[in-house]
């Protein structure tokens, strides 16, 4: 399923816990009642840093005799950061079965989705719909919140497509305690456009693919282009990638990269290249450009799977997802309009939001009285991609 890369998410050593939580729990008596062998996600925010030690899977019946798999994917970084493969083997229906990682993995705060998938007719997973039971969210103290749960028909994929409620499903679970060690790295900024590790280009466009977002208010600074990577390994292709300003009609100074001899042999879904210095744009309409795939390094396009496992980060609102756009040409501006805002696994790009002035200030001050403790201590249009 790819990279176990960690970014928000880091690989730590655990120390023992006495205050370990289970994140889900079935209060009601649940058992399998539905043979889904898609993917299954439950979606949580972390909104202070916990240590997750293992991952679980739901037992749905007592002759339950496969193996489950439960991931968790970090939206920010679009990068799965545990995994585990769990037999459920001689499980009391009803319970869950767990696989201590091998690592401990810290989440920093942010969004992520649990998920699981494996199960059938001989391993049922539990679906509230219809069903008498509830499965409930513990959490870990007030460190998580549930958020919503979704669902993919194809196993071991982003479940983009939303169900009911929070805790629709007896699927994956984790046990996690608050993170207690030394303080997170600051993050270096949120992957806007992502999707699941591993997955398979499925069209070798050459032209331009173009991805339209909007900065609504504060300025973002950009620090790295990324361009969705096919397969583990080396890009060979031409691939390269720009910001577009759409409001002046001019492409963003400082922008455009090369991804040839790039690559990720972890299977991350895109390869990523920083820029000279971080570009800041202003509230505006942009496009993130990206061409010269082809049939060695394929680009994705979510077809009729619209919106499909693309999915974007609006950096808690600053970023709205407008519309996706190509041109049969490379190096060209995209005009004409395909399906949906998040059509193509193409270009994406790393991003923070710039904080306001009076934040600025703040930061300021506290450096400036941080250099005072130190100093006093030491002296260019026609075949175009399938539509949907």
């Amino acid at each position: 399923m790819g990279s176990l890369m960690a970014s928000a998410a880091l690989m730590v050593a655990l120390a023992p816990s006495s205050a370990l939580a289970q994140a889900y729990t079935n209060t009601g008596g649940a058992i399998g009642n539905q043979d889904y062998t898609g993917t299954l996600g439950e979606n949580f925010t972390v909104t202070s840093a916990i240590n997750v030690s293992s991952l679980g899977a739901f037992v749905g019946a007592s002759g339950a005799s496969g193996d489950i798999t439960t991931a968790i994917f970090d939206d920010s970084t679009g990068q799965i950061v545990a995994l585990e493969s769990i037999n459920v083997a001689g499980g009391t229906a009803g319970s869950y079965v767990y696989q201590n990682l091998s690592s401990g993995v810290v989440l920093a705060a942010g969004n992520y989705q649990l998920e699981s998938w494996g199960y059938g007719a001989n391993d049922p997973n539990y679906n509230s719909y219809g069903g008498s039971s509830s499965i409930s969210f513990a959490g870990v103290g007030s460190d998580v919140t549930a958020d919503s749960t979704a669902y993919s028909a194809q196993a071991g994929t982003y479940a983009s497509q939303p169900d009911v409620g929070a805790t629709r499903y007896g699927a994956g679970n984790f046990i996690a305690t608050a993170y207690s060690g030394p303080p997170l790295p600051p993050s270096p900024g949120t992957a806007v456009y992502t999707t699941q590790s591993g997955l398979a280009g499925n069209q070798a466009f050459t032209g331009t693919l173009g991805l339209e977002f909007t900065v609504n208010g504060k300025p973002i600074s950009i620090s790295q282009l990324g361009a969705f990577d096919s397969v583990a390994g080396t890009i060979t292709a031409p691939i390269q990638a720009e910001l577009y300003d759409v409001t002046t009609h001019s492409f963003v100074a400082g922008t455009l990269v090369s991804f040839d001899g790039k690559g990720d042999p972890t299977g991350a879904a895109y390869v990523f290249q920083a820029l000279g210095s971080n570009v800041v744009l202003k509230a505006g309409t942009y496009e993130i450009l990206s061409w010269g795939y082809n049939s060695t390094d394929e680009d994705y396009n979510t077809y009729g799977n619209n919106p499909g496992p693309i999915v974007f980060n609006g950096l808690g609102g600053d970023l709205t997802a407008d519309g996706s756009f190509y041109n049969n040409d490379p190096d060209a501006v995209p005009d004409t309009t395909d399906v949906g805002a998040m059509r193509y696994g193409a270009g994406t790009f790393i991003a923070t939001v710039v904080p306001e002035p009076a934040t600025w200030a703040m930061m300021l001050a506290g450096f400036g009285f941080m250099g005072f403790m130190i100093r006093g201590s030491r002296r260019k249009q026609s075949n175009a991609p399938a539509t949907a």
